[in-house]
């Protein structure tokens, strides 16, 4: 953002990630036909739906390996982007939004169908998916596992004890900032948005509390979750509550899809659920 708390627009830093990327000799990635990306030996970086910056870390043993990692992607960015005018900044929110100063559809989105896409269905499917898409951020951290029970057990530690991160991690701005025309609840601003996006993609994993929870059961909540949109051979499409197996009977997707883009479909629909969001 630059010192007037607004953020860079996408078209600007579409233009930067094609630079940069050709100055790391990286791949870079496009989308609907927008460098949106790039990849690099270590890690990759990305846009989200309000051109929040994502910098994404090859998985790791080492913290120490994770650290210089993001230090090195830090020192390529913040030049680049002081030279335009902005800075780098961690909130859980965009500190504009959260002090009631703007409103989140006074924020551009990505032109990216995906999220243009998301934005529509989200405003029909709850009350803070602009909040969300245009004024929220995290750090994600994905965690590898090595079996079924592998699985089951690390995903139901997490969930024991995301109720701690949460607060543990609440990134605010303002003490008693709250969200416009919500539940003017003090705490938790980024948990309120993502949580009330659909109970159907956020929140605990469904069933996993569950004796015979598995594979099983995570196949089935994720061939029954609404999809919002289709990205498949190329192409983004929107679905809106079509589900995967909607699709399937509908002989959009077939029932058994060749590699690799069996692979591609079975990501996409992992994808487009948001459970456990911290």
């Amino acid at each position: 953002m630059n010192d007037d708390g607004i953020q860079i627009g996408f078209d600007e830093v579409t233009d930067l990630i094609g630079k940069v990327a050709r100055d790391l000799s990286a791949k870079v990635i496009y989308v609907d036909g927008y460098p949106v990306g790039y990849i690099t030996p270590g890690y990759s970086v990305t846009l989200e739906p309000a051109c929040q910056f994502e910098i994404s870390i090859d998985p790791k043993s080492d913290i120490d390996e994770i650290r210089n990692i993001y230090k090195e992607s830090l020192l390529v960015w913040i030049p680049v982007f002081e030279e335009r005018g902005y800075h780098l900044i961690t909130k859980g929110n965009l500190p504009l939004v959260e002090a009631g100063t703007i409103d989140p559809d006074e924020i551009p989105l990505s032109h990216k169908k995906r999220y243009q896409y998301m934005d529509a269905y989200f405003r029909e499917s709850g009350k803070y998916g602009k909040y969300m898409m245009r004024a929220s951020s995290s750090v994600q951290i994905s965690v590898d596992y090595s079996s079924e029970n592998d699985l089951v057990r690390k995903l139901l530690v997490l969930q024991k004890i995301s109720p701690v991160l949460m607060i543990a991690l609440e990134n605010k701005t303002y003490e008693d900032s709250v969200i416009e025309k919500g539940s003017n609840k003090t705490h938790l601003l980024r948990i309120q948005e993502w949580g009330d996006l659909a109970p159907s993609r956020t929140g605990f994993y469904p069933h996993s509390f569950d004796e015979d929870f598995g594979y099983d059961k995570i196949a089935d909540v994720i061939s029954e979750t609404p999809l919002i949109l289709l990205t498949d051979e190329g192409e983004t499409s929107y679905v809106g509550s079509s589900t995967v197996n909607d699709l399937i009977k509908e002989g959009i997707i077939g029932n058994d899809p060749q590699s690799p883009r069996k692979e591609h479909l079975i990501e996409h629909f992992i994808s487009m659920g948001f459970f456990i969001s911290v």
